[in-house]
């Protein structure tokens, strides 16, 4: 319901549409100002569901959604979020003392009574000040944040800002999946060889069109770092038996 009010069906297929929930696919929607479509735009975002695991129920599970802003208007967006999510800063919280106050009880019963002297009258009994309260809550203030975080009232919406903590490249032309094959070299682990068998086969192929749309694809390399050329080569992408389209579109 709030990405709602920032976003518009006549735009596009929305961040809760069924083919981008399985995380196998990533999107993109246009975001405006809170109830301003078609004005107030801020800027095209793209976007991509956590996968989800098969021990996960899908009620009771924990759903995370990256969000990718350009730096120029990210700024614009989260403001728009904190607004309609009503998200508040985590950097100062008010939280409860462990330790409990035991407060003494009085038996009426037991009190006995005792003469007041003309230095302790009522007339000149001195008013006693009020006793302070003890404290039952504390406030933990952070000093510095490397990722500020928010959250609402109730605990269950988090965001967490993860500005300057990923780099994204986009590689276009004719020999895109050659460099890719050639540099990306998988990690050779029995957990995800599947896994990098898929990735692997996926990058000997022709064209990217020959695949799923913005399809997402997990791949354990090898740092290319480690395994740089010395003389500056050319990515030939030559295979003994390329694999089939049709084999990968499971």
């Amino acid at each position: 319901e709030g990405f709602a009010r920032l976003t518009s069906p006549q735009c596009g297929l929305g961040i809760t549409a069924r083919t981008f929930l399985s995380g196998r696919r990533e999107g993109s929607v246009e975001i405006f100002e809170d109830g301003r479509y078609p004005h107030g735009a801020l800027q095209r975002a793209s976007f991509m569901w956590r996968p989800r695991r098969e021990e996960e129920d899908e009620e009771q599970a924990d759903h995370t959604l990256w969000l990718w802003l350009h730096p120029s208007g990210a700024h614009a967006v989260l403001n728009q979020l904190l607004s309609v999510f009503q998200l508040k800063s985590t950097r100062q919280q008010k939280l409860p003392l462990n330790e409990a106050v035991d407060e003494e009880t009085i038996d009426v019963d037991k009190i006995e009574p005792v003469e007041l002297s003309k230095e302790t009258s009522p007339a000149k009994k001195t008013k006693k000040k009020p006793e302070q309260k003890p404290l039952r809550f504390w406030t933990r203030t952070k000093a510095f944040e490397l990722q500020p975080s928010y959250s609402n009232s109730d605990g269950t919406l988090h965001l967490v800002l993860l500005q300057r903590e990923f780099n994204r490249f986009r590689l276009t032309g004719p020999r895109a999946q050659k460099v890719l094959l050639a540099s990306l070299r998988p990690q050779q682990l029995e957990e995800v060889q599947d896994q990098s068998n898929y990735c692997q086969a996926a990058l000997q192929l022709s064209s990217p069109a020959e695949l799923l749309s913005n399809l997402v694809m997990g791949h354990l390399v090898v740092d290319p770092r480690l395994q740089r050329p010395k003389k500056r080569t050319k990515a030939d992408g030559k295979v003994e038996q390329p694999p089939s389209a049709g084999d990968l579109l499971v």
